[in-house]
């Protein structure tokens, strides 16, 4: 349900973290991977919207139903605006 690899070519990009500018170009990156229906490695990447997990892994309601309650994690409150 939350696999990554699908069909097609993978790219790894490290950028060192300059604020705002940074921030920016890693949106105007997703925009490009949603675009063309890629997807973003959610283990490696810090950062990553709830609009932007949600788009590149549409089962992720699916799973949620596996998960234990009593389990959390920073990362699944921020993908699935659990922290809100």
């Amino acid at each position: 349900m939350l696999s990554f690899p699908i069909q097609g070519a993978t790219l790894a990009l490290d950028f060192s973290n300059k604020g705002k500018k940074t921030l920016q170009l890693m949106e105007d990156l997703d925009t490009i991977v949603k675009k063309h229906g890629g997807r973003v490695y959610p283990a490696k990447d810090a950062r990553m919207s709830a609009s932007s997990f949600q788009t590149y892994f549409p089962q992720w309601k699916e799973f949620e139903k596996h998960i234990d309650p009593k389990f959390s994690s920073s990362f699944w409150r921020r993908v699935t605006l659990k922290n809100q």
